[in-house]
């Protein structure tokens, strides 16, 4: 007997509990897990530890949830196989179970041919499941008592819960937080529901004692109910979580302060401390939940679903032709190349910035929770090996008006597949740069994985020149630009008179200026999904009707766009010197040509832009 799990959200449990019927009882023995039940976590990291096959039963609610979330990537993390199913109609996983779904087998489709599906399934499962010696563990059935309690009134923004093995680390955290943050009494082993209840943020210190005691579970667990927003801190020296808490902390940040030295070693222009303090703050802010964001969304989508009926003779509209626009866009990504000119003087000078300079890259959600898009210009992905090399290069683009992610620096908050994956999904382009600890990596490799998976052009900086590519690497390298540079004194380098730099800087901003402005995206859910398609549909035929353009022209960037895509095109922030010596370039991201694309974001505009010279300022022009 193979054991399977199907990890589901509870809206989906249904087509679980018939495909579990449909498998041969007598090889396979099935457990259902959903995000509520079993509420136990101890009873949840036993199933997944002995299980044979992972099963992600795909679906938005399943992607959205944390618990579901955690599930999944504690599968990941002691390496299950794991096969994705979907059973939402025209859905496709995105952020870490997109990227999850990637490193395994996908896209089993039950939505369709539930027959053939079940089949498809079969295979996998007989070539993929691995054998256990581990006994079935007994679960506890919560689906009957999952209603979360209503929460009383917010009595403390943090509470901290932990045990005597670390106090000194409590002591430490509580004093960062001042009087925002209270105490859970870990000699106390009453019941702490009401206090629980009342927080905001709860943060768990970890260690032995912790681990080991039933009433900091309980604890933790009822924060996991009420959907507190939990923060782990590491507060034992060599400890590292197992059974239960391993669990809990699947795939999440956690901060390893052990002791003062750590917690207030300086990281380049933070410190751990400080990294918390803000992570902290940011959990306190107000914030829409998931479901109230969809609420808000369909209302708005209804009203302009209304606006349309009066337009249009009936109602709903018929399909629109399907556009091959983005296809296309993609394709002259793939042909893309930079102009060679090197009739101009370059000179090179490496810049250091710090966040107390400027301010770090927001992350990577809204104020209402939603994965942002196509945020950044570029996203740095490579192996903490070379993380000053890398930071380097980061600050370079930084000081060339590129908007760039970098882990270190803004970019991780949260659940750390999901940031990862947000950030190659928010990115135009994707810096790889490769080593031999890249390659050895499963998370490097997940990432650019991921990243061919959506589609993304990849810019390989070779950092080792003697590198022995693996083999699926060596296939993408083949076919993409790549630069030669062991650290950061290779960015002044001069191919074909031009700092290597430069070179890459002008790239990403070509890169940038062709990506699509506008995609429907297939990670919401169906309700959301359908009133979108259908608005889309509608406004294709109002227009069509009314025998005039929908997407008008940009003046500026050449660009489509329409009233509900006003967002999207980029000025320059400065202007252009013409003439010799250090002219021929854009003063605010030294770009060659006038016709560059911007590097400050602004809206489309319908004026047509002329290219004339500043009054007073000879030799100086803009696009005005």
């Amino acid at each position: 007997m193979k054991g399977i799990i199907f990890s589901t959200h509870s809206q989906y449990k249904p087509i679980c509990t018939k495909i579990a019927a449909a498998l041969p009882s007598t090889l396979y023995d099935v457990i259902i897990i959903d995000e509520n039940s079993p509420q136990a976590l101890a009873e949840r990291e036993e199933a997944v530890r002995w299980c044979a096959m992972f099963v992600i039963v795909g679906s938005v609610r399943y992607q959205r949830d944390a618990y579901c979330l955690e599930l999944a990537n504690y599968a990941k993390t002691i390496r299950k196989p794991i096969i994705t199913i979907l059973a939402q109609n025209k859905y496709k996983p995105s952020g870490a179970i997109g990227a999850i779904a990637v490193a395994g087998s996908t896209g089993i489709d039950f939505t369709k041919d539930f027959q053939n599906s079940i089949e498809i399934l079969k295979q996998e499962l007989e070539s993929k499941a691995w054998s256990t010696d581990l006994s079935k563990p007994v679960i506890t059935d919560s689906s009957s008592a999952t209603t979360v309690p209503k929460p009383l009134k917010t009595s403390a923004g943090v509470l901290i819960s932990y045990q005597k093995d670390a106090s000194h680390v409590t002591e430490m955290v509580k004093s960062v937080l001042g009087s925002a943050a209270s105490l859970i009494d870990p000699t106390l082993t009453s019941d702490h529901d009401q206090k629980i209840s009342g927080c905001q943020v709860f943060v768990a210190v970890l260690s032995p004692e912790y681990q080991s005691s039933a009433a900091s579970q309980k604890s933790y667990e009822t924060a996991r109910l009420y959907r507190k927003k939990i923060i782990p801190v590491i507060g034992a020296a060599k400890y590292q979580p197992s059974g239960w808490l391993a669990l809990a902390i699947a795939g999440k940040l956690y901060y390893a302060m052990p002791d003062r030295d750590s917690a207030y070693k300086k990281f380049y222009d933070s410190s751990l401390i400080n990294d918390f303090r803000y992570a902290v703050e940011a959990l306190l802010q107000p914030h829409a939940s998931e479901e109230e964001r969809e609420a808000k969304e369909i209302e708005a989508l209804d009203k302009q679903l209304e606006d349309c009926k009066k337009k249009l003779p009936s109602w709903p509209p018929k399909p629109r032709p399907q556009d091959a626009k983005v296809d296309e866009v993609e394709s002259a990504v793939k042909d893309l190349n930079v102009e060679a000119k090197k009739d101009l003087v370059f000179n090179y000078i490496h810049h250091e910035v710090t966040r107390m300079s400027f301010v770090p890259p927001k992350p990577l959600f809204d104020a209402r929770g939603v994965p942002l898009r196509r945020k950044f210009d570029a996203m740095c992905s490579y192996q903490w090996s070379i993380q000053t090399f890398v930071r380097d290069f980061y600050m370079d683009l930084h000081m060339r008006s590129l908007e760039v992610w970098m882990d270190i620096w803004g970019g991780m908050q949260g659940n750390i597949n999901e940031a990862m994956a947000n950030a190659v999904e928010c990115s135009t382009t994707v810096i790889c740069f490769l080593t031999a600890k890249y390659q050895q990596s499963v998370n490097c490799c997940l990432e650019l994985k991921y990243a061919l998976s959506k589609g993304k052009p990849v810019i390989f900086i070779k950092v080792e020149p003697k590198l022995s590519l693996l083999p699926w690497i060596s296939e993408v390298v083949a076919r993409s630009k790549v630069y030669e540079m062991s650290s950061i004194s290779d960015a002044g380098k001069k191919d074909d008179g031009i700092p290597r730099i430069n070179r890459i800087s002008e790239l990403i901003r070509a890169y940038s200026s062709r990506a699509p402005a506008k995609v429907l995206e297939d990670d919401v859910t169906e309700e959301v999904h359908t009133r979108r398609e259908m608005l889309e549909d509608a406004l294709y035929w109002i227009y069509q009707n009314q025998g005039t353009a929908r997407f008008i022209k940009c003046g500026r960037c050449g660009a489509e766009f329409d009233d509900n895509s006003q967002d999207g095109c980029k000025v320059h922030d400065a202007y252009f010197m013409g003439g010799t010596i250090l002219a021929g370039r854009w003063v605010c991201c030294q770009q060659r040509s006038k016709d560059s694309p911007g590097c400050k974001k602004t809206k489309h505009t319908t004026t047509v832009l002329k290219w004339k010279e500043i009054p007073g300022h000879g030799g100086c022009f803009k696009w005005q």
